[in-house]
């Protein structure tokens, strides 16, 4: 009888932790090139970058593009809101709140690191709401400034959602 270790045996080799795996769960890992949404196994997936058709969502991720697109977005409601109250179809008072607010959003928005988004989007929630208000208010039917200035705002809380 020999006490002495098998020397034919290999050492235990530590193997690779399985990461996020629950149990009950399957876990499968997945290397090189999956199609557009694949899910393998149960559960769900995610990615530095998900594609499908012309579309590429870069996980949340701002880009120069979208930062300019801002910029110029807010310029265009500024004019709108300037021709609007020339036109008749807001006070004074209403303009000047709402061109404050658009101010106070550019110093949020280029001051601030990293820019407060619930601030941003609550100041152009503000004037969304306001133009809203001002298009329904209106005795002869609506403006047809403020009917143009509704869906840049629009636009302008849906940047600033995906780039603050």
């Amino acid at each position: 009888m020999d006490d002495k270790p098998d020397s034919s045996q290999q050492p235990l080799k530590e193997e690779a932790d399985p990461g996020h795996a629950s149990a009950g769960r399957d876990h499968i890992v997945i290397t090189g090139d999956v199609g557009t949404g694949v899910n393998i196994g149960s559960g769900n997936y995610t990615a530095d970058n998900i594609a499908g058709g012309d579309m590429t969502v870069n996980n949340g991720q701002e880009t120069t593009a979208d930062k300019t697109e801002f910029a110029r977005q807010m310029v265009e409601l500024r004019r709108t809101i300037i021709e609007a109250h020339k036109s008749g179809e807001i006070n004074e008072r209403v303009a000047r709140k709402m061109i404050d607010n658009l101010n106070d959003t550019a110093k949020l928005a280029t001051e601030a690191d990293p820019p407060p988004k619930n601030a941003i989007l609550s100041k152009l929630q503000y004037i969304a709401d306001v133009l809203d208000t001002a298009v329904d208010m209106l005795d002869n039917g609506p403006g047809r400034v403020l009917v143009r200035a509704l869906p840049i705002a629009a636009l302008l809380i849906k940047i600033a959602t995906r780039i603050f």
